[in-house]
């Protein structure tokens, strides 16, 4: 019985409403103008960012002008270890990645705090190159090497000895591709399809060593995996470029491209990254290398014509774990 008399499975009447839901405030008459608003920041991560988040929030409300505030309420989803069936360690959730929040700026698109990857499967998969002779050619970080940024991603086959939670990836609580390995997300870098892991933010924001990923969505009908960027993908001393030479283009991931994939060294990026020691040792040792054709995956605009041995290399199978 509960203390208002009704069974936990009756349902409240008019006379008897039933305990009053609560919705995580402590209930009290509605603010008044010159009331106090107490937020509370619970740093679940560990990584000791409430104090500068808490700050954010003060010069918020303490700024001039009207105030916008978006509120948004989820829970993350955790799910299972793609090989031994237990949850995953929590370098895998502590990976908070690239932040996707709107930023005022030309290089930026409105709707990228918006972006999802999509038509995917939920929990965990590999990518496969299908319709060509290279049936048994998976995603794959390069040498298996997932704990550097920068990393580029090619084709490989399967690893049934070694390190195969590297050929495994998911969709995370973002809506981002990640990496099954440790989490990492996935980036592109000029036509490199890349690792990337927790980056700092840095001013004028997005650059390209901090921004919003891009989104891959992929299409069981046609089986291409397509790319939507929010900013200019393409570092140079020209970035960004105007927007009529990348926005609003179709993008796509091709096998055995002919492209560009070699990952530019640290000294490219240098000057977007966050001035504090020995950030340049986080940067992937592999960059500068340039993956065999036979093994290459990257970004290519989508041809207007497509030939026959480009939806060859177009075309990729999903394979749930």
């Amino acid at each position: 019985m509960t203390s208002n008399g009704a069974r936990p499975d009756e349902e409240p009447s008019q006379g008897n409403p039933g305990p009053t839901p609560q919705l995580g405030m402590r209930s009290g008459p509605s603010p008044i103008p010159g009331s106090q608003i107490n937020v509370t920041i619970t740093d679940l991560s560990g990584t000791g960012n409430a104090a500068s988040v808490l700050k954010d929030v003060q010069n918020f409300f303490t700024s001039d002008g009207v105030k916008n505030l978006v509120i948004c309420l989820g829970h993350h989803q955790i799910t299972e270890h793609p090989l031994s069936g237990v949850p995953p360690s929590p370098a895998v959730f502590s990976s908070v990645a690239n932040e996707a929040v709107h930023s005022p700026s030309s290089a930026t698109d409105p709707s990228a705090a918006t972006n999802e990857c999509t038509g995917f499967p939920t929990g965990f998969f590999r990518i496969r190159a299908a319709g060509s002779n290279h049936y048994y050619h998976y995603w794959s970080p390069n040498f298996f090497e997932t704990y550097e940024d920068g990393n580029s991603l090619c084709l490989w086959t399967l690893n049934h000895q070694g390190d195969k939670e590297s050929q495994v990836f998911f969709i995370n609580s973002r809506g981002n591709l990640c990496c099954g390995q440790n989490g990492a997300e996935i980036d592109v870098l000029g036509s490199a399809v890349i690792l990337t892991h927790n980056r700092p933010r840095t001013q004028p924001w997005p650059n390209p060593w901090p921004h919003p990923l891009p989104a891959f969505s992929y299409s069981p009908k046609t089986n291409f995996i397509t790319v939507k960027f929010s900013i200019d993908p393409v570092p140079s001393d020209r970035w960004p470029r105007p927007e009529k030479e990348w926005k609003g283009k179709e993008y796509v991931l091709a096998a055995r491209s002919a492209e560009d994939t070699r990952v530019p060294k640290f000294e490219s990026i240098a000057r977007w990254a966050p001035l504090v020691p020995r950030i340049e040792r986080r940067w992937t040792n592999r960059a500068g290398y340039e993956v065999p054709h036979y093994y290459k995956l990257a970004v290519e605009e989508r041809p207007y014509n497509l030939l026959a041995q480009d939806l060859n290399r177009l075309k990729w199978e999903i394979e749930p774990v």
